[in-house]
């Protein structure tokens, strides 16, 4: 509902060529850690065994996050993992060619700008956590300014990443596919 309220142009661009729904299912109650895990692994809590941010015993050897699948498919492939929220990297998604993890969103798009740039990832995974913590210290809520801001400064960044992808020498003859998501709503 923020999203919708939020001026998020990258986000509508992205939204006209889609596949996507604003609805979905989650384990409650909702964390970072098992909303990262189900989506990265593509299995329900009931299989990685990841509750809540803990990851106490995380099941990741049984299930793999799919960096991990495309590695184990294709080690030629260049995997590169850029992230805000740590133990992204440091436990869910442990087999990446490269990994980043830094203390802001902004230093995320750098970087992720720089790859597109000047590598040639296969794939590339991207973690913002701002607008998490603008709901945590706010609220979750299309009526919170703070929030709704934090959408559409997230927005830009995005809009600076796609520049990228799009300004590459090779993007017309390149197949990306494009997921947003967030880890657990809100």
């Amino acid at each position: 509902d923020a999203l919708q309220q939020a001026n998020a142009t990258n986000i509508d661009q992205l939204l006209t060529h889609a596949v996507y729904s604003f609805d979905a299912l989650t384990h409650q109650p909702t964390w970072s850690g098992t909303g990262w895990s189900s989506m990265l692994t593509g299995v329900w809590v009931n299989k990685h065994n990841v509750y809540n941010n803990s990851f106490l015993s995380p099941n990741y050897a049984q299930y793999p996050h799919f960096i991990a699948r495309v590695e184990t498919i294709n080690p030629a492939l260049h995997t590169a993992s850029v992230v805000h929220w740590g133990p992204i990297n440091s436990i869910i998604n442990t087999l990446c060619d490269e990994e980043y993890t830094y203390s802001t969103d902004l230093e995320v798009t750098n970087k992720a700008v720089d790859l597109l740039t000047n590598a040639n990832p296969d794939v590339l995974f991207v973690d913002f956590d701002d607008v998490d913590h603008a709901g945590h210290l706010y609220g979750f809520h299309p009526s919170v300014p703070q929030y709704l801001n934090s959408i559409e400064v997230t927005d830009s960044y995005i809009g600076n990443i796609l520049t990228a992808l799009h300004n590459r020498p090779a993007y017309p003859d390149e197949n990306w596919l494009i997921l947003v998501s967030t880890d657990h709503g809100g």
